[in-house]
């Protein structure tokens, strides 16, 4: 789970665990604990994947105690700037329905790229009268739009004949593939487009390494998969050193 949708080839993830193994057997003649081989996990995924460790780390440590992951947390963003940055949204805003794109256009935006599910409408549902609306007025004043989405076409192709938009399915987010193929189909370019999205390390993530400006939007109703309901609460820590770098 902590690798799910990561960019990590999966001889990278074979090497973790033939390092773990190894490291198990030189070191320890008895039976090993479930603790020492957590730690041997965190340890290990920290150097290959930031994203894939926060994610071991909170499902492990159960958020039993939320100041020492905050810190741990932290600590990972002093290590790495760089790389965390790119968790962190270009602007906020409470809904996709509520950001000006009058003023992204004349500020020299052509095209939108959209999550859908809890981004656009609940997930699973079809177009809504707000959703259509929404895309008629981005057609209105020049922007030409791309669907990108993690779920697979008949969730997405439907969709987005109802809305009259371009859409690439199964993107692979954070993969920055999917959002490169969506600007070729509309003709934009990372400076001339952005992207809105609900969630930080799939929409965010691939959207700032792919150096397109993202909006991070409220998702649009509360009830979510198990997995996803994990991330959220990882998120809100994301967030909490976000808003505090914005307030310095």
């Amino acid at each position: 789970m902590a690798c799910h949708k990561r960019p990590i080839p999966t001889d990278a993830v074979n090497r973790l665990v033939d390092d773990i193994e190894t490291t198990i057997f030189n070191n320890y003649e008895k039976e090993v604990s479930s603790k020492v081989i957590g730690e041997l996990v965190m340890e290990k995924l920290k150097t290959l994947d930031e994203v894939a460790y926060v994610r071991f780390a909170s499902v492990y440590r159960s958020f039993t105690d939320l100041n020492n992951f905050a810190q741990e947390l932290e600590n990972m963003i002093q290590r790495e700037q760089k790389t965390v940055s790119k968790l962190y949204p270009w602007a906020e805003a409470a809904s996709a329905y509520q950001i000006d794109y009058q003023k992204e256009y004349d500020n020299g935006v052509r095209g939108v790229l959209f999550d859908v599910d809890n981004t656009l409408v609940r997930h699973g549902e079809p177009a809504t009268k707000q959703a259509k609306e929404l895309f008629e007025h981005l057609r209105s004043i020049g922007l030409k739009t791309c669907i990108i989405s993690n779920n697979k076409e008949p969730r997405v192709s439907p969709f987005a004949k109802e809305v009259g938009s371009y859409y690439i399915y199964k993107a692979g987010k954070p993969s920055v593939r999917g959002y490169e193929d969506a600007m070729k189909r509309i003709h934009t370019t990372p400076d001339t487009t952005i992207f809105i999205g609900d969630q930080i390390f799939t929409d965010i993530y691939g959207a700032n390494r792919a150096g397109i400006r993202t909006y991070l939007v409220q998702p649009i109703h509360p009830k979510e998969e198990i997995q996803i309901v994990l991330k959220r609460y990882i998120e809100r820590i994301v967030l909490f050193f976000y808003h505090r770098r914005n307030k310095r």
